[in-house]
């Protein structure tokens, strides 16, 4: 399974670390964060998938 967490203004560290500890445990979860750029392009980094 693929998840997405979307960073944007006014997401704290919190949010998307604590949602990122939680879900990359998960055994077959592959957790990757997601931005827009200045040129409104999305882009997607997959965090470690190291267990």
């Amino acid at each position: 399974m693929q998840v997405a967490i979307f960073l944007f203004d006014g997401v704290t560290a919190l949010d998307a670390v604590g949602s990122y500890e939680a879900l990359f445990r998960l055994p077959q979860v592959q957790v990757s964060f997601c931005a827009l750029t200045i040129w409104r392009n999305l882009f997607c980094r997959a965090g470690n998938t190291q267990r």
